[in-house]
């Protein structure tokens, strides 16, 4: 009988420490939960300060600018900005169009070797439906046919829109 109170003893030991002291674990996950929260409200809240101050800063700087600088001047430096603006957001949403082209274009061009097979394998059962019983495939060579053909088609069946 000693034996087995050592054994439950081990077993207890050897058992993780959640299992061991629930309560603690769940205090120690709760604590850490609000550090986190905490942590996170005043992470955002710098964020937002600092933002804040930033902007003002900006809106300052271009009070005095505009009012200190010539409006052809002004003219100017907004047209220049509004071209360099364009163009660099067409140049970007072109690469992204252009990105996803290439995706679907290598993707269609994957899937079309095993489309190929498929039609083949189509083909090639109405044919085999055709020959006497003696020299039709076995159900081995069909199941063969089909399973290259699953292999194929395993990542590139999938539509990935």
């Amino acid at each position: 009988m000693k034996s087995t109170k050592k054994d439950s003893e081990k077993v207890e030991e050897k058992a993780p420490f959640a299992q061991r002291h629930p309560r603690i674990n769940f205090v120690i996950g709760l604590v850490l939960l609000v550090i986190l929260v905490f942590g996170a409200i005043l992470f955002i809240w710098l964020i937002f300060s600092c933002l804040g101050n930033g902007i003002e800063h900006l809106v300052d700087f271009l009070k005095k600018f505009v009012s200190t600088t010539d409006k052809v001047i002004i003219v100017a430096m907004i047209t220049g900005m509004v071209s360099i603006v364009g163009v660099v957001f067409t140049s970007v949403i072109a690469k992204i169009i252009d990105y996803r082209y290439n995706v679907k274009k290598y993707l269609y061009d994957k899937r079309e070797a095993p489309y190929e097979q498929f039609i083949s394998i189509i083909y090639t059962i109405m044919e085999d439906t055709k020959k006497p019983v003696n020299e039709q495939m076995t159900e081995s060579d069909k199941f063969r046919m089909m399973s290259d053909f699953s292999k194929g088609l395993t990542l590139w069946g999938v539509n990935c829109e």
